[in-house]
């Protein structure tokens, strides 16, 4: 399971280094920096997008190479001509559902058609209302009660893990968010 911060201390750790590196004498060094930076600036998370617009504004230190620098001032340029709102922004994505995050008495949509451990198939559509889960660290495995029923799940399957993973709540969202 990916944690943001993980993902944002990466990009903020990438973020420095393509900053250093901007001001590097090694015109390819420099130039492939910028076009980090670029990328950065375009996918990001929000906080770090800010710092990277930040330095492409106002870097710390100019770029020797003047290919590099003129790049640099045209990509500067294009952003600070841009409306604050039209500017590079990432889209946050809504808070990544999981099990244990589930709330009892709340009711939850599937998604995505998936089948349980036991080979049980959950349609997209049905909403479940959650009442409690238990967890069994020898094999990472899940029994969920539902008012409607029950699913086992475990993190061994593949298929399973990707269900507990619920990357962008691809399986399950809370039923107001889903259109309930």
């Amino acid at each position: 399971m990916t944690d943001p911060r993980v993902d944002e201390r990466d990009q903020l750790a990438w973020l420095a280094r393509h900053t250093d590196a901007l001001a590097s004498a090694d015109a390819q060094q420099a130039a492939a920096a910028l076009d980090g930076l670029l990328q950065l600036a375009r996918r990001g998370t929000p906080p770090v997008i800010e710092r990277t617009l930040a330095v492409l504004r106002d870097p710390p230190a100019e770029p020797p190479d003047p290919v590099v620098r003129d790049r640099l001032a045209a990509a500067a340029a294009r952003l600070l001509a841009m409306p604050r709102s039209a500017q590079p922004r990432a889209v946050t994505p809504p808070p990544r559902l999981h099990v244990s995050t589930m709330q009892p008495g709340a009711r939850y949509r599937v998604v995505q058609d998936f089948a349980d451990f036991d080979g049980t198939p959950f349609t997209a559509g049905t909403v479940l209302t959650f009442v409690a889960y238990s967890y069994f660290p020898y094999d990472g495995g899940y029994t969920i009660t539902f008012e409607e029923g029950g699913m086992r799940l475990a993190e061994i399957d593949t298929d399973n893990r990707r269900v507990l993973d619920n990357s962008s709540n691809t399986y399950f969202a809370p039923a107001d968010d889903a259109g309930a």
